[in-house]
């Protein structure tokens, strides 16, 4: 018995019988069909024989893996070898990893700083507690070692708000922070304010007049010394200086009287009360006495203010109008009003009482536009001072600040105000011989000499010599002779005052000199 003839082939198909196919045995033929019934298995075995020598072909190429050979790997779940040629499982790296993360765990510690506490090795559940301030303590606001909640933030702010630290929301605040033009808040309602610049009027120069670039500054428009020496510019403000150079110029021109009788009266008035004058040169001492239906309360003044009270008239009379010789009380008034408004002859009311009525700011009321008022305060500038400048603890009172007594003297501040006293002590300290001493001084014949001082001075000179002149000059360049001795002039004495400034010189000879100065 013969096999059948097999090769390492791969048949594309394999024959299938058919009803017709004969049923013989024999060497097998496709394309003859001889030995028909082995040509399917002769198909079979050649696909067979392929095969195996595809896998021992494969076999004979594997090797077991190593790290620098590839090849079959081997599986293992072990944790703890350490074995190059096989491959860890899903579970085996599971396990390393758990074992490594638990270690990692108990070997990192986590520490609380700042207001934190708590903390430890990770190795087990740690809490980290961060203390809360009660609401007594975030009142307070002097614990630093405690946190603030939203909650005690809030009472925090409330308690601020209600112990007057803080202050809270209003519309006011609103307003001013939603204003977008630089100058000075000024309230013009309830809830709403503007922006306002300071500006010069008549004789008045304002810089910074929105404070923006630094705090507003008025000043008043000084006179020059021709000013306040003319006397005509009613636009600039005067100093002690331009004062005392007006003073001066108008003694030199006679305008001026240093002194008077009245003046002089009044300083030796020895009788107490309100000083009138009777006669020129002549002052006395009157009382306020009361007439017909009055009182009079220091008369005389001496004890206090004089106080005169008129006689009230009834409600009738303030009401009829028609009587001229008592007083009202705001009761009176009061009647009188209610009986004109419901006569119909005075106006209950208006926008311009209503906007008074709601002003809300103290200061003095000014009428902004029809029906608007706004609160004012009158505020200081150069050499000014205001108290109760919006008149709410007492009278607006606006004050020059007064120059002293050698201020005023030396003529040369000019930043304060005059007073009569001021300016009396002025005049009199630039009366010629005030404060002055003669001295005899030498002098040359043909020198000329100026008056350096700040105040006018006297020379006195004596001269035997005819022909001898004395002159005088307000340049040092134009000369004008005031005395001169003629061929029949045996001696002289000459008296000469010379203004601040002014010089003067001589010719021939004088034998002495001497100057109140």
């Amino acid at each position: 018995m013969a096999d059948l003839p097999e090769t390492d082939t791969y048949p594309a198909g394999v024959y299938q019988f058919e009803t017709t196919t004969p049923a013989v045995g024999g060497a097998p033929n496709r394309a003859t069909m001889a030995g028909a019934m082995n040509v399917p298995l002769l198909e079979l075995a050649n696909r067979t024989r392929w095969l195996k020598t595809r896998v021992d072909q494969l076999l004979a190429a594997v090797v077991a893996a190593s790290t620098t050979v590839a090849g079959i790997v081997r599986l293992s779940t072990s944790t703890s070898s350490t074995a190059t040629d096989m491959a860890a499982t899903p579970s085996a790296v599971k396990a390393a990893n758990d074992n490594a993360n638990t270690r990692a765990l108990q070997t990192t510690t986590i520490t609380a700083a700042g207001l934190a506490t708590g903390g430890g090795s990770l190795g087990a559940d740690r809490t980290i507690t961060v203390p809360a301030a009660t609401q007594a303590e975030a009142e307070a606001g002097t614990v630093d070692t405690k946190a603030m909640t939203p909650l005690k933030v809030a009472q925090a702010i409330a308690a601020a708000i209600a112990g007057g630290t803080l202050q809270a929301g209003s519309a006011i605040l609103s307003a001013i922070s939603a204003l977008a033009t630089a100058g000075i808040i000024v309230r013009t309602a309830a809830g709403t304010v503007e922006t306002r610049a300071v500006t010069g009027g008549t004789g008045v120069t304002v810089t910074n007049g929105n404070g923006v670039a630094g705090n507003p500054t008025i000043t008043l428009t000084i006179a020059t010394q021709a000013e306040a020496e003319a006397g005509t510019i009613d636009t600039k403000g005067m100093t002690p200086l331009k004062v005392a150079q007006a003073i001066a110029a108008a003694i030199a021109g006679g305008t001026l009287q240093a002194g008077s009788a009245i003046l002089s009266a009044i300083s030796a008035l020895a009788t107490a009360g309100i000083i009138v004058r009777t006669a020129a040169g002549t002052v006395a001492a009157r009382t306020i006495a009361a007439g017909t239906g009055m009182t009079v309360t220091n008369g005389d003044g001496v004890a206090g203010n004089p106080t005169v009270a008129l006689t009230i008239a009834t409600q009738a009379e303030a009401e009829a109008g028609t009587i001229d010789t008592k007083g009202m009380t705001p009761l009176k008034v009061a009647q009188a009003i209610a009986a004109a408004i419901a006569g119909g002859t005075l106006q209950a009311g208006s926008a311009i009482l209503s906007a008074i009525s709601a002003l809300a700011t103290a200061g003095i009321i000014v009428r902004t536009a029809a029906g608007t008022v706004a609160a004012r305060t009158i505020t200081a500038g150069t050499g000014v001072t205001v108290a109760n400048g919006n008149g709410v603890a007492g009278n607006p009172t606006i004050a020059l600040t007064i120059a002293t007594q050698a201020e005023a003297e030396a003529g040369t501040i000019d930043t304060k105000g005059m007073t009569p006293l001021k300016v009396a002590q002025a005049i009199a300290a630039m009366t010629p011989g005030y404060g002055q001493t003669w001295q005899a001084v030498a002098r040359t014949a043909g020198t000329s000499y100026q008056n350096t001082t700040t105040r006018p001075i006297t020379v006195m000179a004596y001269s035997e010599a005819q022909g001898s002149t004395m002159q005088v000059s307000t340049n040092g360049t134009t000369w004008v002779t005031l005395a001169s001795l003629t061929t029949t002039d045996t001696n002289g004495f000459v008296e000469i005052l010379i203004p601040v400034g002014h010089y003067y010189r001589y010719t021939g000879t004088w034998s002495q000199f001497a100057e109140l100065r």
